[in-house]
């Protein structure tokens, strides 16, 4: 069992298009660092794009702002500016990395 941060299973906006690329580039669906990489690519170009500015001043309260959809699923973050992210949990189950938690996005049942 391991939480790596993120599957290729999640039930999340851009999942597809993301796993659908590397598997054309790779031969295999996104690895697992995959989705909060590009989950923190999402949120900066949002934010720079509302911010208007790179710099730290004008992005911090885009970034801040309420609770937003990345490949990672829901995203929030705490007023000193940690993330609350959604964890996902995968099992090797028959020599395959399964998405065991969260259910909605569940490959297979917990063995």
């Amino acid at each position: 069992m391991l939480a790596p941060g993120w599957h290729h299973a999640v039930k999340a906006p851009v999942v597809k298009p993301l796993n659908d690329a590397h598997a054309q580039r790779l031969g295999r669906p996104a690895d697992p660092i995959a989705g909060p990489a590009y989950a923190c690519v999402q949120i900066l170009a949002a934010a720079i794009t509302k911010a208007g500015a790179a710099d730290r001043e004008s992005l911090r309260r885009p970034i801040a702002a309420p609770a937003r959809t990345a490949v990672t699923g829901l995203v929030k973050f705490r007023p000193d500016g940690t993330g609350i992210v959604q964890s996902v949990f995968v099992q090797w189950i028959n020599g395959k990395q399964e998405l065991v938690a969260p259910k909605q996005s569940a490959t297979a049942a917990l063995a």
